[in-house]
């Protein structure tokens, strides 16, 4: 278990590189992301195909509003996935 306030893509790539690291799927890698009342939910997709690109597959969020949250799940969770379901 890795608990990270920093950037945690160095340490996931170093860690999937390691020779004893299990290939076989599903192998279920967390992160969290925290967005500000600033961020747009196009800023949120962005920093999750980020990560999910370097190999996370679930994410913790927390939103800044009530109303961040709500138009978060209207506009992404309602989505079909692009790909295999991750």
């Amino acid at each position: 278990m890795l608990l990270s306030k920093g950037d945690v893509k160095p340490v996931i790539a170093e860690a999937c590189s390691a020779r004893d690291w299990p290939t076989r799927p599903p192998i279920t890698i967390v992160a969290g992301i925290t967005l500000t009342a600033d961020d747009t939910i196009a800023t949120a997709r962005e920093r999750i195909d980020d990560l999910a690109a370097c190999g996370i597959t679930y994410l913790r969020m927390n939103f800044a509003t009530l109303e961040q949250q709500a138009e978060f799940a209207q506009q992404i969770l309602t989505l079909e996935p692009a790909g295999p379901s991750r």
